[in-house]
């Protein structure tokens, strides 16, 4: 969640797996933020915070 908060637009997928090197803990950290509407994806493998 960091590296979204800190940009100002997406961020490409690639950035957020080299933050995170658990790649299965990413990934259901991700689907259940995807679930909760807390990230939206924003393009091809591009993710963002959802738009207040």
């Amino acid at each position: 969640m960091s590296v979204l908060r800190e940009s100002s637009g997406a961020v490409p997928g690639a950035l957020l797996r080299e933050a995170w090197d658990d790649a299965a803990q990413r990934e259901r950290c991700l689907d259940s933020l995807l679930d909760d509407a807390l990230v939206a994806i924003v393009g091809d493998d591009e993710y963002a915070l959802p738009s207040s």
